[in-house]
């Protein structure tokens, strides 16, 4: 299979593969793992097919959008004597789907100041992943979880007058989440 690079793009919709498709080949399967693929152990069903008329008329093949790491595995398909079966040449592509958290922060100033934080996503996300710390002073704390789509999440925190609020994704984190001030 003479494709080359497979190629992702994130979209609203969903991750659209893009390659060259293989010559000779009508099909393929494409399927979507966090961990090791052996394709002699593939069922059918774990996998999505796609026709090159398909491929062509949509400008790719377009995969659901989920958060994490994810290895898109390309394989040509043949039907040979009414039977199914893998062609050579599978193609593969690693892609890290990062899960948006949006937050805003807004203060009342007196004696002391109380922040408002709201946090949104685009998926749940669990306790310990997002922290904050107050500044000067490096004091770290846990934010909590966060739903999920529609569904913000309000706190309260606390800081004198001269300290201000830091957040930040966990490190081991960072690569799955973006942290966005809104």
């Amino acid at each position: 299979m003479n494709a080359g690079v497979i190629k992702c793009h994130e979209e609203d919709s969903g991750i659209r593969l893009t390659f060259n498709w293989p010559s000779g080949i009508e099909q393929v399967y494409i399927f979507a793992t966090r961990g090791n693929f052996d394709i002699r152990q593939a069922s059918l069903g774990d996998g999505k097919l796609f026709t090159l008329q398909e491929y062509k008329k949509r400008g790719g093949c377009m995969m659901p959008k989920k958060p994490g790491v994810f290895t898109y595995y390309i394989c040509p398909f043949l039907r040979e004597n009414a039977e199914d079966i893998f062609a050579d040449g599978m193609l593969q592509a690693t892609h890290t789907c990062r899960i948006n958290i949006d937050y805003t922060i807004r203060q009342r100033i007196g004696r002391y100041k109380n922040h408002e934080i709201t946090m949104l996503a685009d998926y749940p996300v669990a306790r310990g992943i997002v922290k904050y710390e107050k500044e000067p002073g490096g004091v770290e704390y846990i934010f909590g979880e966060i739903p999920g789509p529609g569904r913000p999440v309000i706190r309260i925190a606390r800081t004198a007058a001269d300290e201000s609020l830091r957040f930040f994704i966990s490190e081991e984190f960072s690569e799955l989440y973006n942290l966005r001030d809104s």
